[in-house]
C-alpha cells in the first residue's frame, strides 16, 4: 500500500511544479498599458481635446489646426457636426499604441483612427507639424462622413476607396505629388485599374481613391463629395420609408421585414407585412361564453369516457 501512495505523491508533486498551460500564455492576450498619463481636457468651439498634462502647448496647436479643418470641411461637405467632437491626443506613437479606445493591436504604420460607434478621433503627435496636420484633417473628414451617414441611422457601407480616398483628396488637394507619381507610373506601365477593381485589396485605397476623386470632381464639380454623401444618406432614407409599416397592435412604424415589434414586443409568424395582411381578414364573431361552455362540455365528456 505504501508504494501506490508514494507514486501518487510523486506525480502530484511533479504536476504541481509544472506551470499551467493557460497561465503560461497569459501575456499578449490583452493590450499592455505600461505608461500612465495625467489626462486633461481642452475645449475649443467644436472639439473636446483630451491630452497629456505636459503637452498643453501641443494641444493648443492641435486645437487651432482642428478648428481650421472644421471650417474648411464644413464648407466642402456642406454640413456641420451635430455634437461636439472628441479628439484624443497622445504624446508619441508608443503611447498611442497603448490606447484602450480600440481593443485591437496598433502597428507603427497607423497614423490615427476614428471609431464609428462613439466617433472619437484618436491620433498621436507625429514627427512633424505638417504630418500631424494631415492626419488630423484626414480623421476629421471621417467624423463628417459618419455624422452624415448617421442621419439615416445606417452604417456607411461604401467601398474603402470611397471614404479613404475622399479623406485624402479633401486634405491633400487635387495635386498631391505622391498620388500624381503613382498615376504616372501606372499610366506608363498601362496598369490603370477600373473603378470596380479598386475594391480589391491589391489597390491601396488612399492613393487610388484620392486620384479617382480628383478625376470625378474635375468632371462633375468640386461639390461632388458633399453630393455623394447626401445621395447615399437619402437613398437609405427612401429605402427605409418604402419598407416601413405600422404595427397592428401599438401602431409604431417598423420595418416590414421585422419578426418582432421593438415597442410592444409582439411576435409575428413570418414577417410584419404578412401579419398586417392577416389582420385585415374577417374575424370570427362567436361570443366568448360559447367557447367557454364548449370547453367545459369537452372536459366532462372526456372524464366520463375514461372513468
Amino acid at each position: 500500500m505504501g508504494r501506490p501512495f508514494l507514486a501518487f505523491g510523486i506525480a502530484a508533486a511533479l504536476l504541481g511544479s509544472c506551470p499551467l498551460a493557460a497561465n503560461a500564455q497569459y501575456f499578449g492576450r490583452n493590450k499592455v498599458q505600461y505608461d500612465h498619463t495625467d489626462v486633461r481636457v481642452l475645449a475649443t468651439e467644436h472639439f473636446d481635446l483630451y491630452y497629456p498634462r505636459e503637452q498643453l502647448s501641443a494641444a493648443l496647436t492641435a486645437g487651432r489646426l482642428a478648428e481650421r479643418w472644421y471650417d474648411r470641411l464644413s464648407k466642402a461637405l456642406q454640413h456641420t457636426l451635430k455634437r461636439r467632437q472628441p479628439l484624443i491626443l497622445y504624446a508619441s506613437h508608443r503611447t498611442f499604441e497603448q490606447t484602450n479606445v480600440w481593443s485591437g493591436l496598433i502597428d507603427e504604420r497607423t497614423g490615427g483612427f476614428t471609431e464609428s460607434r462613439k466617433r472619437r478621433i484618436v491620433i498621436p503627435f507625429a514627427s512633424t507639424l505638417a504630418e500631424t496636420d494631415h492626419v488630423l484633417g484626414h480623421e476629421i473628414v471621417h467624423a463628417f462622413q459618419y455624422d452624415i451617414a448617421s442621419e439615416s441611422k445606417a452604417p456607411l457601407d461604401v467601398p474603402l476607396w470611397f471614404v479613404e480616398g475622399m479623406a485624402e483628396f479633401l486634405t491633400l488637394g487635387p495635386h498631391d505629388p505622391l498620388t500624381d507619381m503613382w498615376m504616372r507610373d501606372a499610366a506608363a506601365r498601362e496598369t490603370l485599374p477600373s473603378i470596380r477593381d479598386l475594391s480589391s485589396p491589391r489597390f491601396f485605397p488612399y492613393r487610388w481613391g484620392a486620384a479617382l476623386w480628383t478625376f470625378l470632381t474635375n468632371q462633375y464639380g468640386a461639390d461632388l463629395p458633399a453630393r455623394a454623401l447626401r445621395a447615399k444618406r437619402d437613398a437609405r432614407r427612401r429605402l427605409e420609408a418604402d419598407d416601413l409599416i405600422r404595427c397592428v397592435r401599438c401602431q409604431k412604424m417598423i420595418l416590414a421585414t421585422e419578426t418582432r415589434c421593438p415597442k410592444c414586443g409582439v411576435h409575428f409568424q413570418g414577417q410584419a407585412y404578412e401579419f398586417e395582411k392577416s389582420a385585415d381578414r374577417p374575424r370570427s364573431t362567436r361570443p366568448f361564453w360559447i367557447t367557454i361552455v364548449a370547453i367545459m362540455l369537452l372536459i366532462v365528456f372526456t372524464s366520463q369516457v375514461f372513468r
